[in-house]
């Protein structure tokens, strides 16, 4: 595991690549896409986990963080979705100088919305993990406005009209302006890539799956119960790890089989 800043000079980006644990190395690279604003601290350990076990099984690995957000350069008010795209190429880059040739992205909430935004626009992912993308960028504003009213009203205080702020970080209203455009559906096409799509079994967010099936695209799907660890400190200390062996499971498959049907 080693620690290091990549990226253009003037917006350095902090990474964690894993080296691969198993001889020979695949030549599939993975890299984890965060989810945002406090989701990020609290999946932290998930998915250095998840990395661990991709390295284990002979992937190289690389988790990083957005620009303006965690330990890369940049001011919580510079984030965009189009700079965040542009960061999840750079990571990828980062893989193939480190010998990769096939590239999975594998992202969780909003990450796996960016994730699947990026495989859209670029023809250089073989393979997407997506759990509990947003299919909807509105649905997921209006989830963390919810949570952050939640955490207002939780220590008794009235929540206070704002636009520039959630959660107690920067979120100004360009950024909101540009994740409520996003959305999944229509964005698929049956192109070969593989796809992994991971939701909760109670449906507590719109589904991708129709979309994936209406596309033709080749995906698996899995449903889970876990408890949203992402909201709250549980997740500080949460690891899923049957369902983290099923992804490491599923990727080796798709890697051996060449990651395009």
């Amino acid at each position: 595991m080693q620690s290091l800043f990549f990226g253009p000079p003037d917006k350095q980006l902090f990474g964690v690549y894993y080296q691969p644990q198993r001889q020979p190395a695949r030549d599939c690279g993975v890299v984890l896409c965060n989810p945002l604003a406090p989701e990020l601290g609290h999946t932290c350990k998930c998915f250095h986990h998840l990395a661990l076990l991709l390295a284990q099984a002979g992937f190289a690995a690389f988790r990083f963080d957005y620009f303006g957000t965690g330990d890369s350069a940049g001011s919580g008010e510079e984030g965009s979705v189009r700079q965040w795209m542009e960061d999840i190429r750079c990571a990828t880059d980062e893989l193939r100088r480190q010998g990769c040739r096939r590239f999975c992205l594998a992202g969780l909430r909003f990450g796996a919305t960016l994730a699947a935004r990026f495989a859209t626009e670029r023809d250089a992912v073989d393979s997407l993990v997506l759990w509990e993308p947003w299919v909807s960028g509105q649905d997921c504003l209006a989830d963390l406005q919810r949570l952050h009213e939640l955490a207002f009203t939780a220590a008794g205080f009235g929540c206070p009209r704002t636009e520039e702020e959630m959660l107690g970080q920067p979120f100004p209203n360009r950024l909101r302006e540009e994740i409520r455009a996003l959305h999944l559906r229509g964005s698929f096409d049956n192109r070969g890539r593989r796809v992994l799509l991971i939701e909760d079994a109670s449906g507590r967010s719109a589904s991708l799956g129709p979309d994936l099936e209406r596309s033709g695209c080749s995906f698996d799907r899995e449903t889970t119960n876990l408890p949203p660890f992402w909201e709250d400190n549980l997740g500080l200390a949460f690891v899923p790890r049957p369902l983290l062996e099923r992804i490491v499971t599923w990727v080796s498959e798709v890697s051996i089989s060449g990651g395009r049907r």
